[in-house]
């Protein structure tokens, strides 16, 4: 039946701090042991029922129609295609809205019925002419041409009680009612035009190299504006796009935020608890992991960067955390070789930064809590 959410409201008590801030109280907040600390305030919604962030998420993942967008070049209409998500009835209690957008500003909208009586499980295609208008109207096509602005393509659901078959409400009356889904494309985002836009419609890309200069210990890919530059020997990498650092570190992630399942880190008895990974996470030290024997090279037109990956169990520490107060009790500072990373970037002929890596880890590691990337962006992006 898929997968259910197994706490629905935290479970905590109102209480004020010393200055008379008010906090939800959890186990051991009353000086009572043993207690599970913080494992039932972990809830979707606070024990005000105010949201957390997640809802917003499961919002997404539960929704009850999709969408995808393609281009009819022989029609020259845009055609979304619709996927009724239910398993027993039609979306004829829906009615939607689309949004055209540049650079943030709302150019026009619209709004559309789904096609009656959709069978639960099935996809059809809604021929949106309307949309079509208004790109021309606005000269959008152009804007797109040029890669000048953000172009954005936003979808709206709402929930209608039926009315009068067939009846579209307006714009203006549809945002009264609740958003059950949404979606949003994106037509053009400065400098590349998104794939579902064939580019025989609007621009043909250009084949030419990024140039890539060297110097100072430093390799570089560079086009359209845009920069990235690795240093030799280092996994350091840069991105520069129109003299604007917008990325300044590309390094391996092992590691998440732990949950309460992966262990109570207020129960310290389960630092080393086989049913429970989060001590063994810490004492391998996916939290800390860093880059070694880097070897960087660049071919035509990729620079590729070869590491070792290492734990560094107990550099990072948690004061307060029983959990991991007890395995840094038992840990001496010792790196743990955890695998090899392999990084290979290229940049675009509109400056687009492309990132493909590989990782071959120990066998033994069979329990990862993640493996990603992490991204370092200037505070100043914030």
């Amino acid at each position: 039946q898929g997968g259910f959410i197994w706490d629905w409201i935290d479970q905590g008590l109102l209480e004020k701090d010393s200055n008379g801030k008010e906090y939800f109280a959890y186990g051991g907040d009353y000086g009572e042991s043993p207690n599970d600390a913080n494992f039932n305030i972990n809830g979707m919604i606070a024990p005000d029922r105010k949201p957390h962030p997640a809802m917003i998420e499961f919002k997404k993942i539960a929704q009850p129609v999709n969408f995808s967008f393609t281009l009819n070049t022989e029609k020259n209409d845009f055609t979304i295609c619709v996927t009724n998500q239910r398993y027993f009835s039609s979306l004829d209690d829906l009615q939607w809205k689309w949004t055209l957008r540049i650079d943030g500003f709302i150019l026009e909208e619209g709004t559309c019925l789904f096609p009656e009586l959709m069978t639960p499980k099935t996809t059809k295609s809604v021929v949106v002419s309307a949309l079509k208008t208004a790109l021309d109207r606005h000269g959008v096509d152009t804007v797109i041409k040029r890669r000048e602005s953000e172009v954005h393509l936003n979808i709206s659901v709402f929930c209608v009680p039926t009315t009068n078959k067939g009846e579209i409400k307006p714009v203006s009356e549809l945002e009264e009612y609740p958003e059950v889904a949404s979606e949003q494309f994106a037509l053009c985002n400065n400098r590349s035009i998104a794939t579902y836009l064939p580019p025989e419609i609007f621009d043909k890309r250009a084949t030419k190299e990024a140039k890539l200069p060297e110097e100072d210990g430093k390799i570089s890919l560079s086009a359209n504006c845009c920069r990235a530059t690795l240093s030799k020997g280092s996994a350091s990498v840069e991105y520069v796009q129109n003299s604007t650092t917008v990325i300044f570190g590309i390094r391996p992630n092992l590691f998440r935020a732990p949950t309460d399942n992966d262990a109570v880190k207020q129960n310290g008895d389960q630092f080393n608890d086989s049913s429970k990974p989060l001590g063994k996470w810490l004492r391998l030290g996916l939290d800390c992991v860093c880059l070694d024997e880097v070897v960087t090279t660049r071919s035509s037109n990729n620079i590729t960067l070869k590491a070792n990956i290492y734990g560094q169990p107990g550099k990072q520490s948690y004061p307060g955390i029983a959990l991991a107060e007890k395995v840094m009790d038992e840990i001496l500072y010792e790196r743990v070789h955890l695998g090899s990373y392999q990084q290979t970037i290229n940049v675009d002929v509109d400056g687009t930064l492309h990132v493909e890596v590989l990782f071959e880890l120990d066998e033994s590691l069979t329990d990862l809590p993640r493996v990603g990337l992490e991204l370092e962006i200037p505070s100043k992006l914030n």
